[in-house]
Parts: C-alpha cells; sequence; structure tokens
C-alpha cells in the first residue's frame, strides 16, 4: 500500500511541474476529501448503511488540478467518519513543494476529532510527511 502511494504522490508532483513548464503554476490545493459507496454483488462484500453492499472508499483530490491525491479501500460496513485523518496526512504529504496555501474541504464525515485537531493547528508547519511540528522545535 505504501509502494502505491508513493506513486501517486509522484505522479502528483511530475504533473504539477508539467502545470509550471506551461506557465500555469498552481499555488492552491484544496484538498477534498470524501467517501462513496460503491455497489458490489460480491458474496465478500459487507452491508452497508443503505442497506446493500458493497465498498465505501475514502479517496482525497486536489480540485484545483483534479488529481486524486490519496486514497483508502474500505469494506462497506466501516463507517466514513473511521479515521479520516490518515487519508487527508496521506493527501497532504502527496502535495509538491511549491503549494503556497492549503485547504481542506470534507462533509460530516470529516468532523472527526483528531482530524480537526490535526488541521486547525495554527502555530504547527507541516513536513514533507504532512505531520505537524512545533515552529520552535529543533
Amino acid at each position: 500500500m505504501a509502494a502505491l502511494q508513493e506513486t501517486q504522490s509522484g505522479l502528483v508532483r511530475r504533473i504539477a511541474k508539467l502545470y509550471e513548464k506551461q506557465g500555469q503554476p498552481q499555488r492552491i490545493a484544496t484538498v477534498d476529501q470524501d467517501a462513496t459507496i460503491i455497489e458490489s454483488h460480491k458474496q465478500a462484500a459487507y452491508y452497508h448503511y443503505e442497506e446493500g453492499r458493497g465498498y465505501q472508499p475514502m479517496v482525497a483530490v486536489w480540485a484545483e488540478a483534479d488529481l486524486v491525491l490519496a486514497d483508502e479501500f474500505r469494506d462497506g460496513n466501516v463507517p466514513a467518519k473511521q479515521d479520516p485523518l490518515t487519508c487527508a496526512k496521506l493527501a497532504f504529504a502527496a502535495l509538491p513543494e511549491t503549494i503556497q496555501r492549503r485547504y481542506f474541504r470534507g462533509d460530516s464525515a470529516c468532523h472527526e476529532n483528531d482530524l480537526l485537531e490535526w488541521l486547525k493547528h495554527p502555530d504547527g508547519k507541516r513536513n514533507q510527511a504532512g505531520e505537524l511540528f512545533s515552529p520552535s522545535a529543533p
């Protein structure tokens, strides 16, 4: 899974460089994160909240560039509100270094304490892995 995400991140950075070469540098990134139900009739698929069987992957898209930054496969019985932070961290880490302003957009499933705390930390800076650190830290 990590190798696939690294490949996706590399692709995103490469496409950002193409934007740059064409004189359309991308400086703003809105990470749009959502989970959606995909119906399946497989025996192995779990029941989801809409009374069918399927899967409920979480996907984070760079809205301005229309690029998938990260995704997480999930069974249909996994609630969308369960650990959205993991996908968000992967998404922000996939953004190129040239991005100057970062935003996040999500539905009510993203109203989850760990994610909100990670997103709102005003004094922290994000390193390449998308993790917060204090400006005064060595």
